[in-house]
C-alpha cells in the first residue's frame, strides 16, 4: 500500500477532548402531546411523521461537508477532543493534587521538588522542598494549604499556596525508622491523620500545627479513610472493616471478606464505602457493613468513586484504564485508556465534566466526561419535555372517562389490550389484545364505534398504513388488511410460521412484519406480494419502527438492530440490559432543538433510545458501549497512517450524523484486504450524509484495487443478499464505466435482480422479453401482462427488476450521458448482460422510429441519385429528382452535423457524408453552369458521389442485423486478408534476396526475374507481378480466407457477435436520442422491470404441477381449518371447564357459609 494515501490527519503528540450533549431547555411555549385515556397512555404507537425542522448540526452538515475529505478531516477534530489531553512536564511527578478551583494543580517529584502547575495555559513555577523524595500531597483550607510528606521518612511539609512557602515542618518521633503511610482531612478539614508505619494512628490540629496527638496503637490497621460524614473506616490485617468515630472510639466492625491493603473510598454521600483491590472492587452499605455491589476487574483497582447520580463506578486500574461500571446493570463497563502505565489517583471536578488522572508513568492527564450511554434514563431532562410520559404525570389528578371493551376472556375478565394505535386523523383509537376482535373506539367520547373480525387468535400487533386502512397481526400466524372506513378486510397475508409480535409502516406501499419465527417480512400490501424476507435473527421479533427512509429497527430480547432496505443488509446492532419490550415514537423539544426517540418498553422507568438518524452530536452505534473508544483508537490509527490488525467487531458499528462505518475508512485509506473482510462478514455498503459510499470514495480517490476488491467481495455474497448493490447510484454506475476494470460486467450482474421466488407461467402467445421502466421498485406482474397470458402454462417466466434507479427515458440529457459512457466503456463485455442488452431493447423500441424515419429519406434520396445518373435527357422526372436528390441530400447532411455538433465526435461516417454533399454540390454546380467543357468533370463528381453514397448507404442499412453481421465479416476477412497478402510479399522479397546471395545474379536467372518484378521498371513487369499474384497469392488469400471463416468455434464467434451487434445498436440509439430534443430535461431515475422466459415446458407436465400445488394448497387449508377447529373446540371445553370449577366453588363457598 502507498504510504502517500494514508495522510496522517491527527498527530501522535496531540490532546483530545469531549464535546458533550447539550439539553434541552424547558420552554412553557411548547407543544403538549395529545392527550389519551389513562389506561392506554403508554401503549399508543403515535404515528411517525418527519420532522421538517432541520437541526442546526444538520444546516452545518448540509453547508460545509461536500466530500468525504471533508468528514474525515471533521470527524478527526471530533476525536481529537474525545481522547485525552496530556499536560506534559520536564520532573518525573510523584503524586498530583488538582486545586477545588481547577484551574491548578500541585505536583511533588522524586527529586523533591513542589510544582504548582497552571492547568489552562500549561505553565508552572517550582520550588525544592527537601533534597529526598516526596510522595503524597494533601490540599484544604480553600486551596491555601498544602501537606506534603517525604516518601521515606517521617517528615510532613505545610506550604503556602501559591507561594509555595513554608508554613511548618511537621515530624515524628523516629522519624529516620518511621515513615508515613496515609494521610487524609477531617470534613471539616481542621484535623489532619496520618497512619504511621509502625501502627500508630495520629492527628494534628491544622490551627495550631504543635505537637501531634497519638489515637490509636494497632499494627493490624494497613488501609484507613475519612468519609464524608466524619466516620473513620479502617482495614485490620485479619480482615476486618472497623468504624471509628473522629476521636477513634469504636463504632462497630465486621469480618469482611477483602483483600488486605485495600484502597478505602466512599460515595459522594457517603452513605457506601467502596474497596479497590487487586481483582475486584467491592462496596459496602456504611451502616450495615453489608455487601452491596461487587465487581470483577481483572487488576488492582486504586482510587474509585461513584458519579453523582450513583449510577456508574469510576475506578482507575493498573492496566492505565479509566473505568465506568454501572451499577444497575452487572458486567456493563466502559473504558478509556489514559496511561501506558498504571494509574494512581484520579480527580473528578464538581460539575462532572471533567476527570483528571495521574500515572505511574508520572504524566498528568485529563479528560472530558464521555457520554456513557446512548440509553437514557425517564427522568432524564431530555424526556420529561413534550412525552406522553411527561404529559400522564403532569395530569395525574385529573379524572378522565375510562374504556370499557365489553369483551371478556374465558375467565370473565375484562380484555387486556397489548396494542394500541390512533388513526392519522386523530377519529379513532384502535386496540387489540387478548381477544381475535379489533376494537375501534372514537377518539373523543371513548365509546366504541364497531369490531373487526377476521382473525382466529389473539391480536398482537397493529399499524396505521394511511387514513383508510389498517394492518393487523395475530398469534394465528397471519396478517390482515382492513379498510376502516368500509369496515371490511381486503386480503389476508401467510407467511409467518410464528406469531406476528410486530408491524410497521415502511412507506406508502410497503409493510413490515415480525414474528417469533425470527424472521421480518417486507410486504407490497396493496398487491398482496412478498418482496423479501430477512430471517435467521438471534431471537424472536418484539417490535418494530422506521426511523429513516428505508431504514428499519429491529427489537429482540436484549438486542436492537438496525436494517438497511435498500440493499438489505445489517448497519448496526445494539445490545441492551434490559429487554426490548416495544419501540414507541415520542419527540421532544421544539423547533430547532426538536428531537426524537423511541420508548423501549411501556412502563415509566424503562430506557429510552435517541432516533440514530435524526441526533444532533456525533454519536457512535454498535454492539457494546464499553468498546466505543477501541472503535475510535481503531479509526485514529488508520487517521494517523498505521495499520491497525483486523477487528471484526469494528464491523456492525455506525456513526451518525455522518452515517458512515468501517468500510468508508477502508475505502478512503486504501485497505483493501479489510474491505473484502468486512463486506465478506456482512458489512452494509450504505451512503454516507453526503451520499458517498465505499465504491464511490475508492472511485474518487482512484484506488482501482479497492474498487475490484469490492466488486469481488459483492459477487461472493450475491447468492446470499442479491440486493447488496442496492444503495448505489447512477453516478457510480457511471464513474466504473470509465474505469478500465474487467469486473465491470459483475456489476451490471449485480444490480439486476430476480424479483419472485416463484416462477409464473404465461401463454405462448405472450411476446417476451418485455420491459417497463417504473419510479418503483416494485414490480407487478400486472403491468407487465395481462391477465389471460398469466393463467397460460406453456412457458415459464421469470421477473427481473434492476435495483438501482437509472435515467431511461430515450432522449433525456442524462440518458445520452449514460449510454455515451456505455459506448466509451473499454469493456466491451457489459453488453453481454441482461441488463444493457434489456436497456439497449427497450431504447431501441422508442428510437427505432426516427432512425427508420431517416433511412427512407436517405433510400429517396439514392434512388433520386440513381435515377440522374442513368438519365441523360433532361426531362421533368429528372428534374424532379435532380431537386429531390438535392433537398434530401441536404437534410441529411444536416442531420449528421446536428449529431456530430450535439455528440461532439466527427467519426468516419460523418466524413463520409460531407464528402458526398460536397461532390453533390460540385455537380450541381457545374450543372448550372452549362459548359461544355465541363461535361468531364460532371460525369466525374456524378460517379464519385454515387460512390460515396453507396459507402454511406451501408451505415443506414446498419439497423438491420443481418447488415451488421456482414460488413462485421467483411471487415474481418479484409483485415485478414491483408496481413496474409503482406505475409506472402515479405517471403517472397526474403526469398529472392536468399537466392540472389546464394546464386549470384549470372548463375540463377530465376532471381534476375524476380529482381527485376520489385523493381517495377516497366509497364511489363506490373502486368508480371500480377499474374504471380493471380496465380499464386490469390487462391491463397481465399484459401486462408475460407478456413478463417469456417474455422471459428460458433459459440464463441456468436458470443463475440452478439456483444458487438449491442454495441452497434447502443451507437444507433445513441443517434435516435439525439435526434430527439424535446425531451432533453425529462431527466428521472427510473428503475427497469423485465419478463422474459425462463424455459419452455411441456404443456401436460405444467398441467400435473398445478394440479399437485392446486391440491396442496387445498390439504392445506383443510388442515389448518380443522386446526382452528379443534383448537375451537378445546377452547370451549376449558372454558366449559373453568365455569365447572368456578361453579364447584361457589357451591363449596355457600354450604361453608351455611
Amino acid at each position: 500500500m502507498e504510504a502517500e494515501n494514508r495522510v496522517p490527519l491527527i498527530r501522535a503528540s496531540t490532546e483530545f477532548g469531549y464535546l458533550t450533549k447539550s439539553r434541552l431547555s424547558d420552554d412553557p411555549k411548547r407543544l403538549d402531546s395529545p392527550k389519551l385515556p389513562i389506561d392506554l397512555q403508554l401503549l399508543a404507537n403515535f404515528e411517525e411523521r418527519p420532522s421538517r425542522i432541520t437541526s442546526p448540526t444538520a444546516k452545518f452538515l448540509n453547508t460545509t461537508l461536500h466530500t468525504t475529505e471533508d468528514i474525515i478531516k471533521q470527524l478527526s477534530q471530533r476525536i481529537q477532543e474525545i481522547f485525552p489531553k496530556v499536560i506534559n512536564s520536564p520532573y518525573n511527578f510523584a503524586d498530583v493534587k488538582i486545586l477545588a478551583s481547577e484551574t491548578h494543580a500541585l505536583a511533588v517529584t522524586n527529586e523533591g521538588f513542589v510544582v504548582f502547575v497552571d492547568i489552562s495555559n500549561n505553565t508552572f513555577e517550582e520550588s525544592q522542598l527537601s533534597k529526598r523524595a516526596l510522595s503524597s500531597v494533601l490540599i484544604c483550607q480553600k486551596d491555601t494549604l498544602a501537606f506534603i510528606k517525604e516518601r521515606d521518612q517521617g517528615k510532613i511539609y505545610c506550604i503556602l499556596l501559591p507561594s509555595l512557602a513554608i508554613k511548618k515542618t511537621l515530624k515524628i518521633m523516629g522519624e529516620a525508622k518511621n515513615g508515613i503511610g496515609r494521610m487524609c482531612l477531617a470534613p471539616e478539614e481542621n484535623y489532619l491523620y496520618a497512619r504511621l508505619w509502625k501502627g500508630d494512628v495520629i492527628r494534628w490540629d491544622i490551627e495550631k500545627l504543635g505537637n501531634y496527638e497519638v489515637l490509636l496503637s494497632d499494627k493490624n490497621i494497613l488501609c484507613m479513610n475519612i468519609a464524608p460524614d466524619g466516620i473513620v473506616v479502617a482495614g485490620t490485617l485479619d480482615r476486618r472493616l472497623v468504624l471509628y468515630s473522629l476521636d477513634f472510639e469504636k463504632i462497630t466492625e465486621k469480618t469482611v471478606d477483602f483483600i488486605v491493603d485495600a484502597y478505602i473510598n466512599f460515595s459522594e454521600s457517603g452513605h457506601l464505602i467502596i474497596l479497590g483491590m487487586a481483582k475486584n472492587i467491592k462496596v459496602f452499605d456504611k451502616d450495615t457493613l453489608g455487601l452491596v455491589y461487587e465487581f470483577n476487574i481483572g487488576c488492582q483497582a486504586n482510587e474509585c468513586k461513584m458519579t453523582m447520580d450513583n449510577k456508574y463506578l469510576i475506578a482507575v486500574l493498573d492496566s492505565g484504564h479509566l473505568a465506568f461500571y454501572s451499577v444497575e446493570y452487572q458486567g456493563k463497563e466502559f473504558k478509556i485508556k489514559m496511561h501506558d502505565a498504571g494509574i494512581k489517583s484520579m480527580h473528578v471536578t464538581a460539575n462532572q465534566d471533567q476527570i483528571f488522572t495521574f500515572g505511574s508513568d508520572c504524566r498528568l492527564s485529563h479528560i472530558k466526561f464521555p457520554k456513557l450511554s446512548l440509553f437514557i434514563a425517564s427522568d432524564d431532562s431530555d424526556i420529561r419535555v413534550n412525552t406522553p410520559y411527561w404529559v400522564k404525570e403532569s395530569n395525574e389528578m385529573e379524572v378522565e372517562s375510562s374504556i370499557n371493551f365489553g369483551d371478556k376472556n374465558h375467565e370473565g375478565e375484562l380484555f387486556k389490550p397489548t396494542c394500541v394505535v390512533q388513526t392519522q386523523d386523530c377519529e379513532y383509537l384502535i386496540a387489540g389484545g387478548e381477544s381475535n376482535k379489533i376494537f375501534i373506539f372514537d377518539s373523543s367520547t371513548k365509546s366504541k364505534e364497531f369490531e373487526l373480525i377476521g382473525h382466529h387468535d389473539y391480536i398482537l400487533s397493529l399499524a396505521i398504513l394511511n387514513e383508510n386502512h389498517l394492518a393487523s397481526g395475530s398469534a394465528d400466524h397471519s396478517i390482515m388488511i382492513w379498510n376502516i372506513k368500509e369496515k371490511y378486510s381486503l386480503q389476508t397475508f401467510h407467511g409467518h410460521i410464528g406469531h406476528v409480535t410486530a408491524l410497521a409502516r415502511i412507506d406508502t406501499t410497503r409493510l413490515a412484519s415480525g414474528s417469533q419465527d425470527k424472521s421480518i417480512k417486507i410486504w407490497a400490501w396493496r398487491e398482496g406480494i412478498l418482496l423479501n424476507t430477512i430471517s435467521d435473527l438471534l431471537d424472536p421479533i418484539l417490535s418494530l419502527a422506521v426511523p429513516k427512509s428505508n431504514k428499519l429497527l429491529v427489537g429482540m430480547k436484549k438486542l436492537i438492530q438496525c436494517w438497511n432496505l435498500q440493499n438489505y443488509s445489517l448497519i448496526f446492532e445494539k445490545k441492551s440490559y434490559t429487554d426490548i419490550k416495544c419501540l414507541r415514537y415520542a419527540e421532544c423539544g421544539y423547533n430547532e432543538l426538536k428531537k426524537t426517540y423511541y420508548a423501549l418498553g411501556n412502563e415509566k422507568n424503562d430506557n429510552w433510545i435517541e432516533n440514530p438518524f435524526t441526533c444532533i452530536d456525533t454519536t457512535y452505534w454498535g454492539p457494546d458501549e464499553g468498546k466505543t473508544y477501541d472503535l475510535l483508537t481503531y479509526i485514529r490509527d488508520m487517521m494517523m497512517g498505521k495499520i491497525p490488525p483486523y477487528d471484526g467487531e469494528m464491523d456492525l458499528w455506525l456513526i451518525t450524523p455522518y452515517n458512515m462505518n468501517i468500510l468508508h475508512f477502508y475505502a478512503f485509506f486504501n485497505i483493501p484486504e479489510y474491505l473484502g473482510q468486512s463486506i465478506a462478514n456482512g458489512t452494509s455498503l450504505i451512503n454516507s450524509v453526503i451520499g458517498s459510499n465505499p465504491l464511490t470514495i475508492a472511485l474518487e480517490k482512484k484506488y482501482k484495487e479497492c474498487v475490484e476488491i469490492i466488486i469481488k467481495s459483492a459477487w461472493k455474497r450475491y447468492a446470499y443478499n442479491p440486493f447488496i448493490f442496492g444503495g448505489l447510484d447512477v453516478g457510480t454506475i457511471e464513474d466504473l464505466n470509465h474505469m478500465d476494470t474487467y469486473l465491470l460486467p459483475k456489476v451490471y450482474k449485480l444490480i439486476m435482480c430476480k424479483a419472485y421466488l416463484m416462477p409464473k407461467y404465461c401463454s405462448s402467445k405472450a411476446i417476451l422479453p418485455k420491459a417497463k421502466l417504473s419510479f418503483s421498485q416494485i414490480l407487478l406482474p400486472k403491468n407487465l401482462l395481462s391477465q389471460e397470458n398469466l393463467e397460460g402454462n406453456e412457458i415459464e417466466i421469470r421477473f427481473l427488476h434492476s435495483i438501482v434507479p437509472l435515467y431511461l427515458n430515450p432522449g433525456s440529457k442524462n440518458s445520452i450521458d449514460f449510454l455515451s459512457g456505455l459506448i466509451n466503456c473499454k469493456q466491451t463485455e457489459i453488453f453481454s448482460t441482461e441488463l444493457i442488452q434489456t436497456i439497449l431493447g427497450f431504447k431501441w423500441n422508442q428510437v427505432k422510429k426516427f432512425l427508420y424515419f431517416e433511412w427512407v429519406l436517405f433510400i429517396l434520396y439514392f434512388l433520386a441519385l440513381v435515377y440522374v445518373s442513368l438519365t441523360e435527357n433532361q426531362d421533368k422526372m429528372r428534374y424532379i429528382s435532380q431537386h429531390a436528390m438535392v433537398v434530401i441530400g441536404s437534410f441529411i447532411f444536416l442531420f449528421n452535423i446536428y449529431y456530430s455538433l450535439l455528440s461532439c465526435s466527427f467519426t468516419y461516417w460523418a466524413y463520409t457524408d460531407l464528402a458526398r454533399t460536397i461532390f453533390m454540390i460540385l455537380y450541381f454546380a457545374f450543372l448550372l453552369m452549362e459548359d461544355s467543357e465541363l461535361n468531364a468533370y460532371l460525369s466525374t463528381t456524378l460517379i464519385i458521389t454515387v460512390f460515396i453514397s453507396f459507402f454511406e448507404g451501408v451505415y443506414f442499412f446498419k439497423l438491420f442485423k443481418g447488415t451488421r453481421h456482414i460488413v462485421r465479416i467483411s471487415i474481418e476477412l479484409v483485415k485478414e486478408s491483408l496481413s496474409l497478402l503482406f505475409l506472402i510479399f515479405y517471403i517472397l522479397f526474403a526469398v529472392a534476396v536468399i537466392v540472389c546471395i546464394k546464386a549470384g545474379y549470372q548463375i540463377n536467372p530465376e532471381s534476375k526475374v524476380l529482381i527485376e518484378i520489385i523493381r517495377f521498371n516497366d509497364q511489363e513487369d506490373i502486368q508480371n507481378m500480377y499474374t504471380v499474384f493471380m496465380e499464386y497469392v490469390g487462391p491463397a488469400i481465399i484459401f486462408v480466407a475460407l478456413l478463417a471463416v469456417c474455422g471459428h468455434n460458433y459459440e464463441q464467434s456468436f458470443e463475440v457477435s452478439n456483444v458487438e451487434d449491442y454495441k452497434e445498436i447502443s451507437k444507433l440509439v445513441l443517434r435516435g436520442e439525439y435526434l430527439m430534443p424535446w425531451k432533453r430535461h425529462s431527466n428521472w431515475l427510473q428503475y427497469i422491470q423485465i419478463c422474459t422466459h425462463d424455459k419452455f415446458v411441456g404443456t401436460d407436465r405444467v398441467k400435473k404441477l398445478a394440479k399437485a400445488v392446486k391440491q396442496v394448497k387445498q390439504e392445506q387449508e383443510q388442515n389448518h381449518f380443522e386446526f382452528l377447529e379443534g383448537f375451537a373446540q378445546i377452547r370451549e371445553k376449558i372454558e366449559s371447564m373453568h365455569l365447572n370449577i368456578k361453579e364447584l366453588k361457589r357451591e363449596k363457598r355457600s354450604i361453608r357459609k351455611k
